[in-house]
């Protein structure tokens, strides 16, 4: 039986009131259904030669890539104003993710809202979305 892990519900998304870290204070945003990042990735570089030993390829490393985040999320108008202000803005926005574990893991980074669509379906609630495409480094804290 697991003693470590933690249910989703409880996370909070929190965006910056600010576009300075130093200043910034962060605001929950409600109604959110879920968050997915589809994680870190790191660029290769094959640099195998004929004089390679060993019978396997080699490799250095390149740039990171911090991922994108996607927001699934009830329709608030404010909320969607925010976000389509960010949209909008030419700098990066500070984001932040508290998980609901004991030790109040939080994922803070910048980023650029890229995509904001709507879904209203006839026989469901409104929902609105958004990527935020990461730039820089996130930082992990508790």
């Amino acid at each position: 039986m697991t003693t470590a892990a933690v249910a989703g519900i409880g996370t909070l998304f929190k965006r910056g009131t600010e576009h300075d870290s130093s200043v910034t204070t962060y605001a929950s945003i409600g109604e959110v259904n879920s968050i997915s990042w589809d994680g870190m990735s790191r660029e290769t570089y094959d640099v195998t030669t004929l004089d390679s030993t060993g019978g396997y390829a080699e490799f250095i490393t390149g740039l990171r890539d911090a991922g994108t985040l996607n927001i699934d999320m009830n329709f608030q108008r404010d909320t969607y104003v925010d976000m389509l202000a960010d949209f909008e803005a030419s700098s990066p926005y500070y984001y932040q993710i508290q998980l609901s574990d004991s030790g109040a893991t939080t994922l803070t980074f910048q980023g650029y809202v890229t995509a904001l669509p709507l879904n209203i379906p006839v026989k469901d609630k409104i929902t609105c979305s958004m990527s935020i495409k990461i730039t820089g480094a996130p930082t992990l804290s508790s």
